[in-house]
């Protein structure tokens, strides 16, 4: 089954969910999102580097960034 399946089930049997079902997947939620996010190596690492490259060369406005976009992809601008 894939995980839009997976969704659309959940979603379906959530609409029609007792109190007690609801207050299980509320109180199981919360307990997820508590848990703290475990980043790789590679990843912490990526992260770095980014904050690294800001602190040295700033940020790009992402005014100019959507400018260069649009004109080196006007194909896929609307």
């Amino acid at each position: 089954m894939s995980i839009a399946e997976k969704r659309k089930k959940i979603r379906q049997y959530l609409n029609t969910a007792d109190d007690r079902f609801l207050n299980m997947v509320y109180a199981l939620m919360e307990e997820y999102t508590k848990q703290p996010i475990k980043l790789s190596n590679s990843e912490k690492q990526a992260i770095e580097q980014g904050i690294q490259s800001l602190e040295e060369h700033g940020a790009i406005p992402h005014e100019q960034v959507m400018k260069e976009m649009k004109q080196k992809y006007p194909h896929l601008h609307r």
